[in-house]
């Protein structure tokens, strides 16, 4: 392993060597703590400068910037404000730092009780932000490398839930609510939010990106396509999910999701004509990942699910849980869930499920799921 000086400044090769405790813009040198106050203002605009420097095009620029998805760029923006205002109380220069400032940064993450994961999202945003030091890009820099393993071993992560609540619940609540023409616009979306995503295993964030016009009723299915690709995926078309339909209607995910595009119809115009999910206030804009998720969770809460413990996002485990239990190969459920490896399923989904008495009949991918 090789080390390096404290006092090391990062720097890219192929820029020219910036003043000592100053970073430029354009023809300006600032001191570190103006520059922290510009930076500050969008880490994605630091990025975008680097590469008109480079003297990349605009749209070329806009294609690497793209490489990294919406809720990822969030994701580092908010790790980027972190980083910014510590340098700002070190009266650091955020942008060109030495490496111990990086190593010292990341140790009072994990000293302040942040996860693994939370200190690698860190670790990830000054990779993908910061000059490369010693040759590396400072993520992967040797030093920066067994920080992390030093915090996996210290702390490694653990899995949110030791157990899972039983979808049965929830399906006999929304089952109790009556016909679908009869029942509320807003009980009907929550109630067709919360059965697509126990039926199809999709994250809320990909519930609210289901493809309104690619829905497709048969008298035993529906499916449909995403607007974007799902969150592991990096390669192939889209996807289109099938969900078979079940005799029990006032529970049955595809007979819901009929009656939410009828009674929807009138609400859609050119502004919503894509999104499967729109608000149950006018206008009637497409919604967020944040909203199907209140939604999820007011249905959950309903139905007697402790909610101060199990989020939206345990629709996932649960029902995969119950997929399981009920004898349904691994194979279907890695593929329905879209998890790579049997051992993340495992690990953070597979739970055993609170005691029920209630019976359930739903299916995965066609197979019944009974209790």
């Amino acid at each position: 392993m090789v080390s390096c000086p404290s006092g090391t400044n990062m720097r890219r090769a192929d820029t020219p060597p910036r003043i000592p405790g100053s970073v430029g813009f354009g023809n300006r040198s600032c001191s570190p703590a103006f520059a922290n106050r510009i930076v500050a203002v969008s880490r994605m605009e630091v990025i975008r400068r680097d590469f008109r420097r480079e003297g990349f095009s605009e749209p070329l620029v806009n294609l690497l910037v793209a490489g990294n998805r919406s809720s990822t760029l969030s994701t580092y923006e908010s790790a980027w404000r972190n980083w910014i205002d510590w340098c700002f109380r070190r009266n650091e220069n955020s942008l060109s730092v030495p490496l111990k400032s990086v190593l010292e940064f990341l140790t009072g993450l994990h000293r302040d009780g942040k996860s693994y994961n939370s200190v690698n999202v860190h670790r990830s945003m000054l990779s993908k932000t910061l000059p490369a030091v010693d040759g590396h890009p400072v993520g992967t820099h040797p030093l920066v490398k067994n920080l992390l393993n030093g915090c996996y071993n210290l702390n490694p992560p653990k899995p949110k839930y030791n157990c899972s609540w039983d979808p049965s619940i929830v399906i006999q609540f929304m089952a109790q609510l009556g016909k679908n023409e009869s029942i509320s616009f807003p009980s009907l979306t929550r109630k067709t939010a919360t059965l697509l995503a126990l039926a199809s295993l999709l994250r809320v964030s990909e519930l609210a990106a289901i493809n309104f016009q690619s829905i497709n009723f048969s008298e035993e299915s529906v499916k449909f396509s995403l607007l974007k690709p799902r969150k592991a995926q990096h390669s192939g078309p889209l996807q289109t999910i099938s969900i078979p339909a079940i005799p029990e209607e006032d529970c049955c995910p595809v007979h819901a999701l009929k009656a939410y595009v009828k009674l929807t119809g009138p609400f859609r115009g050119n502004s919503n004509i894509n999104q499967l999910f729109i608000s149950v206030i006018s206008p009637h804009g497409g919604v967020t990942a944040n909203t199907i998720s209140r939604w999820i969770r007011i249905t959950l809460k309903e139905s007697g699910v402790d909610t101060s413990v199990f989020s939206a996002h345990s629709t996932r485990g649960a029902a995969a849980s119950k997929a399981s239990a009920a004898g349904i190969s691994i194979d279907e459920i890695l593929k329905a869930g879209h998890w790579k490896t049997e051992s993340t399923f495992s690990r953070f989904y597979k739970r055993t499920m609170e005691p029920s008495i209630v019976p359930a009949v739903f299916q995965l991918d066609g197979q019944v799921l009974m209790s």
